[in-house]
C-alpha cells in the first residue's frame, strides 16, 4: 500500500507540476485525545447578539487566564457572519504578549504567531459560531495575558456584541492591516468580542504528526507517528485536497460518526496502513524524484489511529500537515 502511495503521488506530481519551489511541510490542524474540549475562557458568549461591521483590518484580541490553571489551547470559536454572500475562509492564530510568553500585564502583541490556523464562516443572519483549529496546541500558564487573532475583514465580519449587554475585553483590541504588513496598532473598534477558547486536558497524548525531513528533489522525508495505542494500527491518509471532505468543508467535526471533538482535515485519497510499536509509534517514507518536473506539486496527510473503546468508532485524530515538492 505504502509503494501504491508512492506510485499514485509521484504520477499525479508528473501532471501538473511547477518549476522553481522550496520545499516545505507545514504542519496545522489538532489531534484527538478522547477527553471532553472545555471552553474555559470566553467573553459575551450567552446569548450573544451581533453587531455586523465591514472593518478591513486583522485583529488581536487580548485574554488572560483566569482559571488558576495551566491550559492547553487547541483552537477557538468565534460568534459571526459573514459580509459577503459566499463562504468566506480567513486566518486565525494564537499570539503571546510582546513581553513574553509569561507576560501577566498586556502591552501589544507579538509580531509573530506562536500557532496558526484557518477558520471558515458562512453567511448567516444574525450570527453562527464557527470554530478554527490551532498547531501547535500551546499550554497557557496561569495568570498569563496573550491575544487571539482573526483576519479576513472585512469578508469576515469582526465577532463584537452589541452595546446593551456587551462586555468590554481586559484592555483594547489591536490591529493591522496585513495588505501592507502594519505593525499592530491599537484599536477600539472591537471591544466587545465573542468567543471561546477550546482546550484539552495534557493527558492522555494526543496522537501526533511530525516530518523530518523536507520533500526535496532526490531525497526522503518520512512522516512520523506518535501518540497511538501500542501494537495497532495507524491509517496515513495522503490527500489532494485540504478543502473539503466528503462534500463538505473542512475541517469536518466527526462527532457526526461517533468521533467528538476530533476534526478530519483533509480529503482521503490514499490510505495507508502503518503497524504501531510497542510505544504507539510508527513511520513511512517518500523517495521524492530527482526531477525539478515535480516541483510545486502539493499534498496533505492527517492521521487515524485505532483506540478501542475511546468513542463509537474506536479513532482517533492526529494534527495534518501539508507537503510542497521543491529545491
Amino acid at each position: 500500500m505504502v509503494q501504491l502511495l508512492r506510485t499514485s503521488l509521484v504520477a499525479v506530481a508528473c501532471a501538473a507540476a511547477l518549476t522553481g519551489q522550496t520545499a516545505s511541510y507545514t504542519l496545522f490542524g489538532e489531534g484527538c485525545n478522547g477527553a471532553a474540549v472545555t471552553t474555559p475562557l470566553s467573553l459575551n458568549d450567552a446569548n450573544p447578539t451581533l453587531q455586523v461591521a465591514s472593518l478591513p483590518n486583522e485583529y488581536a484580541y487580548p485574554v488572560v487566564n483566569t482559571t488558576g490553571t495551566a491550559l492547553t489551547i487547541v483552537g477557538f470559536e468565534i460568534f459571526t457572519t459573514t459580509n459577503t454572500a459566499i463562504v468566506e475562509t480567513g486566518n486565525t492564530g494564537l499570539i503571546y504578549d510582546l513581553s513574553g510568553s509569561s507576560a501577566t500585564v498586556h502591552t501589544r502583541p507579538d509580531p509573530v504567531n506562536c500557532a496558526n490556523g484557518k477558520i471558515t464562516v458562512a453567511p448567516v443572519a444574525g450570527g453562527a459560531w464557527w470554530s478554527t483549529s490551532l498547531y501547535p496546541p500551546i499550554t497557557i500558564q496561569p495568570g498569563v495575558a496573550f491575544w487571539f487573532h482573526v483576519d479576513a475583514y472585512s469578508r469576515i465580519a469582526p465577532p463584537q456584541h452589541v452595546t446593551t449587554g456587551g462586555v468590554a475585553g481586559p484592555v483594547a483590541n489591536w490591529y493591522r492591516r496585513p495588505s501592507n504588513n502594519m505593525v499592530w496598532t491599537s484599536s477600539v473598534s472591537v471591544a466587545r468580542q465573542i468567543f471561546r477558547l477550546r482546550c484539552l486536558p495534557e493527558t492522555p497524548s494526543v496522537p501526533t504528526l511530525l516530518a523530518s525531513g523536507l520533500p526535496q528533489f532526490g531525497q526522503s522525508m518520512t512522516l512520523n507517528l506518535t501518540g497511538g495505542q501500542p501494537s495497532l494500527a495507524g491509517f496515513l491518509i495522503s490527500a489532494f485536497d485540504r478543502t473539503q471532505w466528503l462534500g463538505l468543508p473542512t475541517p469536518v467535526h466527526l462527532q457526526m460518526f461517533g468521533a467528538p471533538n476530533c476534526y478530519n482535515q483533509t480529503s482521503s485519497d490514499i490510505v495507508s496502513l502503518v503497524v504501531l510499536d510497542a510505544a504507539g509509534a510508527g513511520s513511512s517514507a517518500f523517495n521524492i524524484p530527482n526531477s525539478p518536473g515535480v516541483g510545486g506539486f502539493t499534498w496533505h496527510n492527517q492521521v487515524a489511529m485505532l483506540a478501542p473503546g475511546v468513542n463509537s468508532i474506536d479513532l482517533l485524530v492526529s494534527n495534518a500537515g501539508t507537503a510542497v515538492v521543491g529545491n
